[in-house]
C-alpha cells in the first residue's frame, strides 16, 4: 500500500453524490438490491441481543452461515464492515504504486476509485453492450503480462446485471494462475442467481478472492456488515491490517446478520416474487421508448438501458431529482455515457410512479415514446 496519499486522495465521487441526494427523493430507482426489510418482517427479535460483546475474528454464528451457504473453510473468512470494507482491505494488502490492474469497464466507480487510491496503473477491460457486457477472453489474455497484478470484476455485472458463467470465470482462473495474477471478484449481486449459479470464484483458485455482504439480497445495507472469501494467509493478514482501521467490527449487527441469513428461505420466495412482478413492469416500459434499448436481466434487480438520442444521463438525473424527487443512478459513476441504471427492488407502485417520471424527464429532454 505504498501508493496511498492520505492528504491527498480523490472524493469518491458515486458515494459522495448518493449521500447528498438520498434523503430528498420519494421514487427510488437506485438502489440495486432489495429495498429495506425490518426485523419484524423475518420474525426477529432482540430482547437478549449482548450490547457490550466484542468478537474479533467475526460472530462464529454469522461466520457459520456463510461457510454453510458458499461452501468455504471458516478459516477462509473474512468478516468486514461491508463489502466496500473489504475490498479496500484486499487492494491495500496486495497493490503496490505502479503495480498494474485490469478492471471492467463499465465498472462501479467505488472498486475503481480505491484501486487508483492504492497507486494502480490501471487497464480496462471493456465491457460491451453489442457483447451482452459478456467479459471478452481474448482481450484478457492480450492485456494480461507479467506487470499484472490483480484483476477485478463484478458478478452479477454492476451496472448491467449480466451473469459471468462458470465457464468463463473457470478460464479467467487459469489465466490469473498462469500468470500468478490475484483476482477480486465483487459477488454482492451472485445471490440472486437461484438456478445453476456459477461457483464464487474464490474457490476456482488460490488466487481469487471474492466480496459479499448483506447489502443487496437481504436488504440490510444498514447493519454495514460483509465478508471477504480467500486462502487463510490472506484473511491473516487482512485481520491485522483492518487493526489499524477497526480492531473489530459490530458484534451486534453481526448477530443480526447471522439471524437474517437463518431466514434465507423468506428472502428468495420474496425475491423471486418481486422480480415476477417488477420485470415485467421494467421490461414492457424500456420497449414502448423510442429514445432507450436495453434488456433486463434474468437475475437481480438492476439493468442498464442505453441513450439512444443525444441526452447527457446527468443532466437527466438532476432533472429526475429537482423536479420529480425519483432518483437513478447515471453512467458518469460507471465510467462511461449515453446510459442509466435502473434498480427495480422495491415497492410496485414507487416503481410505476418513478418510471412514469422517467418517461416525463425523457420527453422533457428530447425523447418520446414508440
Amino acid at each position: 500500500m505504498q501508493g496511498c496519499d492520505v492528504m491527498n486522495f480523490q472524493t469518491v465521487d458515486y458515494i459522495d453524490w448518493f449521500r447528498i441526494n438520498w434523503h430528498d427523493i420519494d421514487y427510488d430507482l437506485a438502489t440495486s438490491g432489495l429495498h429495506p426489510v425490518s426485523l419484524s418482517d423475518v420474525n426477529i427479535h432482540l430482547d437478549d441481543l449482548n450490547l457490550g460483546k466484542t468478537l474479533f475474528f467475526g460472530h462464529p454464528k454469522l461466520v457459520e452461515m456463510i461457510s454453510e451457504i458458499y461452501g468455504v473453510e471458516e478459516n477462509e473468512i473474512l468478516i468486514t464492515s461491508g463489502s466496500t470494507h473489504a475490498n479496500y482491505l484486499m487492494c491495500a494488502l496486495l497493490i503496490e504504486q505502479g503495480d498494474e490492474v485490469i478492471i471492467e469497464r463499465p465498472v462501479y466507480t467505488p472498486l475503481l476509485d480505491v484501486v487508483k487510491f492504492f497507486g494502480a496503473k490501471v487497464k480496462y477491460l471493456e465491457r460491451k453492450y453489442e457483447e451482452g457486457y459478456n467479459l471478452n477472453l481474448e482481450q484478457l489474455k492480450e492485456m494480461t503480462g507479467k506487470d499484472t497484478r490483480m484483476m477485478v470484476f463484478t458478478n452479477l455485472h454492476n451496472p448491467s446485471g449480466a451473469m459471468t458463467n462458470e465457464k468463463t470465470l473457470k478460464a479467467i482462473s487459469e489465466i490469473a494462475d498462469d500468470n500468478n495474477i490475484y483476482v477480486l471478484s465483487d459477488e454482492v449481486y451472485r445471490d440472486f442467481i437461484f438456478e445453476n449459479a456459477p461457483p464464487i470464484f474464490s474457490s476456482l483458485t488460490q488466487l481469487g478472492i471474492s466480496t459479499c455482504s448483506v447489502s443487496k439480497f437481504y436488504g440490510a445495507g444498514a447493519l454495514r456488515v460483509g465478508w471477504a472469501m480467500c486462502r487463510e494467509e490472506l484473511v491473516d493478514k487482512a485481520r491485522k491490517l483492518n487493526d489499524y482501521i477497526l480492531a473489530a467490527n459490530s458484534c451486534g449487527g453481526e448477530e443480526i446478520a447471522a439471524l437474517i441469513m437463518e431466514n434465507r428461505s423468506w428472502f428468495v420466495e420474496k425475491i423471486m416474487n418481486i422480480t415476477k412482478r417488477n420485470r415485467p413492469l421494467v421490461k414492457s416500459w424500456i420497449e414502448k421508448r423510442e429514445d432507450l434499448e436495453g434488456i433486463v436481466p434474468r437475475h437481480g434487480f438492476i439493468c442498464f438501458p442505453r441513450l439512444l438520442l443525444d441526452i447527457d444521463s446527468m443532466e437527466l438525473t438532476e432533472l429526475l431529482l429537482k423536479k420529480y424527487r425519483t432518483m437513478i443512478s447515471p453512467a458518469r459513476f460507471f465510467d462511461c455515457e449515453k446510459h442509466i441504471r435502473i434498480g427495480y427492488g422495491g415497492d410496485e407502485m414507487i416503481l410505476e410512479k418513478g418510471l412514469e417520471y422517467l418517461g416525463f424527464a425523457l420527453d422533457e429532454l428530447g425523447g418520446s415514446e414508440k
